[in-house]
């Protein structure tokens, strides 16, 4: 692998993160749906939590394998390009969800909310004010804007694992070779 093809090779294993994303989506969207019933919610939340743990062990690994292949590897460049990739698949899924599966969705997400701010200022009359200017302000985004954020988001994210990956690789490259 050339130092070139990188875009490439994240363009390849963009879809297995993709899925971890996917399952992660599907489990927080069950979630949201379903909070009432505990038997469908504990196991949805244990899924998300586990699938939120997995895809930066999965993205490192995928990564590791890449560097292993080419020593030129960028290894932050790689994986900002693997989970932007991964994220305009996910984005997509997220979009078609939103916008045409199940478009009362986002505003029985925001209802719930809402519901939730009145019950704490309840709970903190004197925050009461507060809350209730947040809740006033608050604007419902289009399924768009949801799905261009979840770009964004994952975009950091890898960016931030990446460097973290750099770290690690590096270190692990002067543990075993102290002459370099």
């Amino acid at each position: 692998m050339f130092r070139g093809d990188f875009m490439k090779y994240a363009a390849a294993y963009a879809p297995y993160l993709a899925l971890l994303l996917l399952i992660r989506f599907a489990a927080e969207v069950t979630m949201h749906s379903c909070m009432q019933l505990l038997l469908v919610f504990l196991p949805c939340l244990l899924l998300y939590i586990g699938c939120s743990i997995a895809v930066p062990f999965y993205a490192y690994r995928l990564v590791n394998k890449s560097y292993m292949q080419n020593q030129q590897l960028p290894v932050v460049s790689f994986t900002i390009f693997m989970f932007v990739f991964a994220s305009l698949i996910i984005s997509l899924v997220q979009y078609v969800f939103y916008a045409y599966l199940s478009p009362d969705y986002i505003d029985n997400l925001y209802q719930n909310l809402l519901a939730n701010i009145q019950i704490t200022a309840k709970v903190y009359p004197n925050l009461a004010a507060n809350f209730q200017q947040i809740a006033d302000t608050m604007v419902l985004p289009t399924p768009l804007q949801l799905a261009t954020d979840s770009i964004a988001t994952n975009g950091l994210v890898g960016a931030i694992l990446g460097l973290i990956y750099m770290l690690i690789i590096r270190f692990k490259q002067k543990k075993n070779n102290p002459q370099s």
